[in-house]
């Protein structure tokens, strides 16, 4: 419901700035949200969250945004809330609908009131008393695009710790039990109990030390499983969120004198002949048993400890005497037949393996159970076992191979523990890619691969799938490390762990191979000759791929004739180079007039079409440029021929024609 306003500050300043007052809080605790932590769904700059709190109605908190939104203030301790406050000073930036929040850790929310505004002004409300909490939140549900906050009080009292609790006189004392009681405490959530066997809380009953039990917010306590005849103390302390009390004064309470009981197992599993055994029998209050036989002939006592002097039956009986905690017990009788006793095995496991290739299983932890005193009896074969089978699986049945030896091992009758289990998993096979290398522009080398962790002299041929290998590298890769990847591998006894190899590609240091042969070079009839790379070359070839081949001398003339030695070189793209020397032998022709042949050609400089007037048909044209190279061939050359030159670059060319094994020479400028 809204109430008139009470916080005399905020009204002040609300009649300055002209705001409607809506309600008045009707409580007298003081508002706990000044200077508070505060938190929202958002903000705005010079709008924060924190200016809702700081008791300044000319800065406000806006909250940008859609429903739903909220803004959170963090009261930093536990109040008992019963009111707030809101100031409201623009108009078109209401929380139109909201809910009033409170918590107890700022997570889990409980809406104390709801509300709903369609103007600006100071509202006040009143609610009833909530659980304590140390956050609140407007939380909207509904609201303007902008919702303005100038001020927002929250009205509490402040939690405090609650006084001790006061204890009570004990109530249904039994010899193992007894309720403590103590009386409520104002504001406590609840209470904790500490009992102990001294009133300086030094020692303690088992179940208990010096922090205690909760007991919720009950005020009664049923403290179990004590021993009779024994004083005990306690104390409560009581607590809520606020903290936790010191402890009130300190009652005792006594529980009452127990009876007993004795347990005594049926004898019916000694062994004749067997070492000395102890007997089991024991009372219920924990104090010692005596024992009696009827017949010394069989057995003798001592204490607690039989010692077989024959085959046959006796009659022992166990006593216990009481105490001041405890009444005397009823004798409990037995008897004892002497015979051969049985053997067992505890604590054996069959152990996991890895795949290894045989049935062979380890077993541990085999202990012969049922060996009396000193007696030479002794386990074999308490590590061995046999899996069902040798490959791969889980829960495989294993089979023990077990017995008993020893002097005395007729005394006994053995039995071999059954339904072992273990699983074999796959053994780890680590796959190595070999490292390779090779210099650019050649194939790649077999990739081959290592392994490492077959077992039982296994190899390769063994696995369902073999790993495969790939490279992303090929002939036309740069120089440069490459991963060699494995993958791919398959079986159902190795699982695989795979190492990459690396591939290193090298720069190309391989020269090019280079075959030259020896030519016969006829000069024209003006005693002139150009000799080709094709005229000495048989061969080359480079990974790289040859992209040069120069002659030490190209042109020739009268002076040349005889042989003449010429370098031939042949270089890659890497600069690699080879060079081999050919022999020349240099003929001067008779030759042709270019009455008989040759008409003429032009244009000469060309860009690119070059005619041929010719008397005949040539046999043979060949183009070759400066560095020697041929650059073009044509065999049967027509008389009026058009030579196109339009894809070869600028310079000069030689232009060779055969007539009749003759040869006529001429130059052409390219533009």
């Amino acid at each position: 419901m809204k109430n008139k306003l009470r916080f005399s500050s905020m009204l002040l300043l609300s009649l300055v700035f002209s705001f409607a007052v809506f309600g008045q809080y009707s409580g007298e605790n003081p508002n706990v949200a000044v200077n508070k932590l505060v938190v929202a769904s958002d903000s705005i700059v010079g709008f924060e969250p924190g200016l809702a709190v700081d008791e300044d109605v000319a800065t406000a908190a806006s909250i940008p945004g859609n429903a739903p939104a909220w803004i959170e203030i963090a009261l930093g301790k536990f109040y008992k809330i019963d009111g707030y406050s809101l100031l409201l000073n623009v108009d078109t930036e209401l929380p139109k609908a909201f809910q009033f929040q409170v918590s107890q850790d700022g997570n889990s929310w409980t809406t104390a009131d709801a509300q709903t505004v369609t103007e600006d002004g100071e509202f006040a409300f009143t609610i009833s008393e909530t659980d304590p909490a140390d956050h609140v939140r407007i939380y909207m549900t509904a609201k303007d695009a902008l919702a303005k906050f100038a001020e927002i009080a929250v009205y509490g009292e402040e939690l405090l710790v609650p006084d001790p609790p006061v204890p009570t006189e004990a109530t249904n004392i039994t010899m193992n039990s007894f309720t403590a009681h103590w009386n409520p405490v104002a504001e406590a959530d609840g209470y904790v109990i500490t009992v102990a066997l001294d009133d300086n809380y030094t020692s303690f009953p088992d179940g208990w030390d010096q922090n205690g039990k909760w007991t919720g917010s009950y005020t009664t306590y049923v403290v179990e499983n004590l021993e009779p005849g024994t004083e005990y103390f306690y104390k409560v302390r009581s607590y809520n969120k606020a903290g936790t009390s010191n402890f009130g004064l300190t009652l005792s309470a006594s529980t009452l004198q127990g009876t007993q009981t004795i347990s005594f197992a049926a004898l019916d599993t000694v062994v004749y002949g067997d070492a000395d055994f102890a007997l089991t029998a024991t009372a219920s209050s924990g104090l010692p048993v005596s024992y009696l036989a009827s017949n010394d002939t069989v057995v003798t006592i001592s204490g607690s400890t039989v010692t077989i002097v024959g085959a046959g039956t006796t009659t022992i009986t166990a006593s216990q005497a009481g105490d001041d905690q405890y009444l005397a017990a009823a004798d409990v009788s037995q008897t004892l037949f002497v015979r051969k006793k049985a053997l067992t095995v505890t604590g054996a496991e069959a152990a996991d393996k890895a795949y290894d290739g045989t049935t062979d299983a380890v077993i541990s932890g085999a202990v012969l159970d049922g060996v009396v005193g000193d007696d030479d009896v002794n386990l074999t074969g308490a590590t061995e076992g046999v899996f069902a089978q040798a490959g791969v699986g889980a829960d495989l049945d294993v089979a023990v191979q077990m017995g008993i030896t020893g002097d005395d091992e007729t005394n006994y009758v053995f039995t071999a523990p059954t339904g072992l289990t273990a699983s074999i998993t796959q053994a780890e096979l680590t796959v190595l890619a070999d490292d390779k290398s090779r210099e650019e522009c050649a194939d790649n080398p077999d990739f081959t691969l290592s392994y490492a962790g077959f077992v039982n002299d296994e190899d390769v041929s063994v696995i369902d799938t073999a790993p495969t290998v790939s490279c992303e590298a090929d002939a036309g890769s740069a120089d440069g490390d490459y991963d060699i990847v494995v993958s791919g591998g398959q079986d159902d006894n190795y699982s695989f762990v795979y190492a990459n190899g690396t591939l290193t590609v090298t720069p190309d240091a391989t020269n090019p191979t280079l075959l030259v042969k020896d030519a016969t070079l006829d000069l024209d009839e003006n005693d002139e000759g150009t000799l080709t790379a094709e005229d000495v070359v048989s061969e080359s070839s480079d990974n790289c791929g040859i992209v040069s081949t120069t002659l030490s001398k190209t042109d020739f003339t009268l002076d040349d004739v005889g042989t003449v030695n010429v370098d031939v070189t042949v270089a890659d793209e890497t600069g690699n180079t080879t060079t081999e020397t050919a022999v020349v032998t240099v003929k001067r022709t008779t030759g042709i007039s270019d009455r008989e042949v040759f008409r003429g050609f032009y244009p000469n400089p060309t860009s690119g079409i070059v005619h041929l007037q010719l008397s005949s048909i040539a046999e043979e044209l060949v183009v070759i440029d400066m560095t020697g190279k041929t650059v073009m061939r044509k065999l049967n050359v027509a008389e009026n021929a058009l030579i196109d030159l339009s894809e070869c670059q600028s310079g000069l060319y030689v232009f060779q024609l055969k007539f009749e094994g003759k040869v006529k020479q001429f130059r052409v400028v390219k533009n």
